[in-house]
């Protein structure tokens, strides 16, 4: 199971790693907080120019990163046929779980925003459409669509991860582990999450290079 595991954490690590495109346009003007919990960062304001701006990038992402390959970060293929499924703490199981069936939910969602962004665009220049103020409404909830499904991605695909080597460097007796609230406790920002796990994940190795940094946060492919 230790060569399933490591597999899938090889595998999945530039998956994870493309993420960080997504922190370029999330994270503009400080850490992204969805608006629904307060969060006011230049991402979630701009309007205007600065949205055309905004739009702009998202495209880009959209055109480099391939949501088809997310598909990688999945462990209960390999684990539920197995003695590990009966062994794993049910916490864990759980939330490997939760995290493979949102990361599938938010890539599924991701391809339909882009649709309704390029709709609300209507074929026209993202400049032009964004100075018609009902385009630029659509536009801009769009765009929001987009950011909460690729804050869900993010936050996902790197717990998902996080947590894989974590459990690759406690060696054979992984089974046995009791869940680390560091890692798995809910967070109400991709941001705390890092903050939170970061410790546990940079004392984690996964050969030679640590869990935290495997995640690649904030460095954009």
């Amino acid at each position: 199971m230790l060569a399933k595991l490591a597999g899938r954490i090889a595998r999945g690590a530039p998956v994870v790693a493309s993420l960080g495109e997504f922190d370029d346009v999330l994270d503009e003007g400080g850490a992204y907080v969805s608006p629904d919990l307060g969060g006011k960062n230049a991402a979630v304001s701009a309007q205007g120019a600065e949205l055309g701006k905004q739009v702009a990038k998202i495209l880009l992402v959209e055109r480099d990163i391939d949501l088809r390959d997310f598909d990688i970060l999945n462990l209960s293929r390999d684990f539920e046929t197995t003695f590990v499924v009966n062994e794993l703490d049910p916490k864990l199981w759980f939330n490997i779980v939760r995290d493979e069936s949102e990361i599938k939910y938010a890539t599924t969602q991701l391809v339909l925003d882009y649709k309704d962004l390029q709709d609300a665009i209507g074929g026209e220049p993202v400049e032009t459409a964004v100075a018609s103020p009902e385009k630029e409404r659509k536009i801009k909830q769009e765009v929001l669509d987009i950011f909460y499904d690729a804050d869900l991605l993010r936050l996902r695909g790197r717990q998902f991860l996080g947590r894989a080597c974590w459990l690759f460097s406690q060696g054979r007796g992984f089974v046995k582990l009791a869940p680390v609230e560091a890692i798995e406790a809910d967070a109400r920002s991709h941001q705390e999450w890092i903050d939170r796990a970061k410790p546990v994940l940079a004392q984690s190795k996964s050969g030679s290079v640590d869990c935290f940094t495997l995640l690649q946060h904030g460095q954009a492919s």
